[in-house]
């Protein structure tokens, strides 16, 4: 009796210390956040490392301009022309840097518009790309609904609270990772501060980003908000929005974007929350994950049975980029699992570099933490005979095939069968004559 005490004793001592002990793929838990709404994801997976209130629908206030710069560089092939600023767009808006009758470049509005985040600036680009406001608003919600942003609509290009308007965490994030392919975006919304040379209605001006967690620069640096490894992306404030920061951090080979949004001032040191969440979420992810490069551009991820060519009867699908993903810092590469999305069998040809399926990276309890599409390695050319046999075989076995061959047997029993019962009839009616 006492040795099953003790036993029991020991597996009790066991079950609470392993409740005390970390798991071997448990991040530390998220730091407290003031925000409402958050999320921090991997900028090169998008595997997504925490969030909350992320699909809440809220004001968006400035981040609206991310989507204004992003639909001005895809539509303005020159971004150095220089273009008249017309009446209408400072007509209802506040912003004190662009005049009516100005002539600057698109590329210096760009500036203005994401580091001084600037109405007037915005109202100018969307009229550059289409004729009314009206019309450039419904380009944005177009690309909104592209990108799969399902809970953003958009009634102006500047973020001036409306009800109408609004979008969430979530699909900030989308939106983030679809401008970060940009270059043109990354330039611009990296910078510090930026000149502008002199134009016919003003001097030449020095503009620093309203991201304080990049601004270095001893003259305008705020130590409480300023994060040595971030680099992008803007900030926006509204009384509806609250105070609300997008950015981007790198450290060693791992980017984080984290987006917080709805944050106030803190009662006491009247310091902005967003600032100290972001910096708060940046560490913890740089401290509880680490990057894993699972595949490079090209290289072979897994091999797929194949039809139709001479001497080949399987074809190595590749990575259609370099696949790194973000996995818990105490946990080892052996553990991630693969998932395939691919057809049982292909057929040639096949040409290189075609998209045939696709990958995704998991752990844990079925977490994401990276994925790629798939694709040939190699030019697949079709043996004719080959062909030409499948084909022939392929209509001997298909169902079409063999549903018309029963059909066809049917009508041919039914024919039999009124041929027979007719020969019948005569038969019998020739009998009745013969008797008389």
């Amino acid at each position: 009796m006492k040795r099953k005490r003790l036993l029991i004793g020991v597996l009790l001592a066991a079950v609470l210390l392993s409740a005390f002990l970390p798991s071997a793929t448990a991040a530390a838990a998220v730091p407290a956040v003031s925000a409402p709404s958050y999320i921090v994801a991997n900028a090169d997976s998008g595997a997504i490392l925490a969030a909350a209130g992320e699909n809440a629908k809220i004001y968006p206030s400035s981040m609206v301009k991310l989507m204004t710069a992003v639909l001005v560089i895809e539509n303005i092939s020159d971004l150095d022309i220089v273009v008249r600023i017309p009446e209408e767009a400072v007509e209802g808006v506040s912003g004190p840097y662009v005049k009516a009758g100005e002539n600057i470049s698109i590329r210096d509005l760009l500036y203005i518009a994401l580091l001084q985040s600037d109405n007037e600036a915005c109202k100018a680009l969307a009229l550059n790309v289409d004729p009314t406001e009206a019309e450039f608003v419904k380009r944005m919600n177009d690309k909104a609904a592209a990108l799969g942003m399902a809970s953003t609509a958009y009634t102006n290009c500047y973020g001036g609270d409306d009800s109408e308007q609004y979008t969430t965490a979530a699909d900030l994030l989308k939106l983030a990772q679809y401008a970060l392919q940009s270059p043109v975006f990354v330039e611009i919304s990296s910078t510090q501060y930026k000149y502008v040379p002199a134009t016919n209605l003003t001097n030449n001006r020095y503009f620093y980003h309203n991201n304080f967690l990049i601004i270095s620069n001893q003259a305008k640096k705020n130590a409480n908000y300023y994060y040595k490894y971030a680099n992008g992306v803007m900030s926006a404030y509204s009384s509806k929005a609250g105070y609300c920061v997008m950015g981007t951090a790198r450290k060693s080979e791992m980017e984080t974007i984290c987006i917080v949004m709805g944050a106030e001032k803190d009662a006491v040191t009247k310091l902005n929350n967003a600032y100290i969440d972001a910096r708060a979420l940046f560490d913890w992810s740089f401290d509880n994950y680490k990057p894993v490069k699972l595949g490079k551009t090209g290289s072979p991820i897994t091999e797929v049975p194949l039809k139709l060519a001479a001497g080949k009867e399987t074809i190595v699908l590749a990575a259609a980029k370099d696949i790194v993903g973000v996995i818990p810092a105490d946990m080892e590469e052996s553990e991630i699992k693969l998932k395939f999305d691919t057809q049982k069998v292909y057929k040639a040809p096949i040409t290189k570099g075609e998209m045939l399926g696709s990958v995704e990276y998991y752990y844990g309890d079925e977490i994401l933490c990276a994925s790629s599409d798939l694709v040939a390695s190699e030019d697949i050319s079709r043996n004719t005979f080959l062909f030409l046999l499948d084909g022939l075989l392929g209509f001997l076995t298909s169902k079409w095939l063999w549903g018309s061959l029963a059909v066809i047997a049917l009508l041919v029993g039914i024919y039999i069968a009124l041929t027979a019962a007719k020969n019948h009839r005569r038969h019998r009616r020739k009998k009745r004559y013969y008797k008389r």
